[in-house]
């Protein structure tokens, strides 16, 4: 698995989300009419917001889970990583590798294993 760095800063006030230096994308695993699952990209949204919690929190836990584990997992456990991560993150700037994400996946599964 490629590893990355993602990393969040505020420019003038707006939060902004990047992994590898670019901006921070969304994996999502469709189901697709014959019944094959393919994985398309949808932009993360522009208001990220990681300090305060609710949608803009989740859909940043989503966006970073979806390039570290598979869509299922990411699906089950982005709700979780934004509690214990995201919001924990620093306000002004913070970084986030690959390895730390995988970390805390691997904690929060053998803590909380799916059915």
């Amino acid at each position: 698995m490629t590893e990355h760095l993602y990393k969040g800063f505020l420019d003038d006030g707006n939060p902004i989300v990047t992994m590898d230096g670019q901006p921070l994308f969304c994996r999502r695993t469709v189901a697709m009419a014959n019944g094959r699952r393919d994985a398309v990209l949808f932009s993360a949204p522009a208001k990220l917001d990681w300090s305060k919690g609710g949608p803009n929190a989740l859909s940043l836990a989503l966006a970073i889970l979806s390039h570290e584990t598979s869509p299922d997992e990411a699906g089950r456990r982005f709700r979780h990583f934004a509690d214990r991560v995201i919001t924990q993150l620093p306000i002004y700037t913070w970084e986030l590798s690959s390895a730390a994400v995988l970390g805390w996946l691997q904690m929060d599964r053998e803590d909380y294993p799916l059915r």
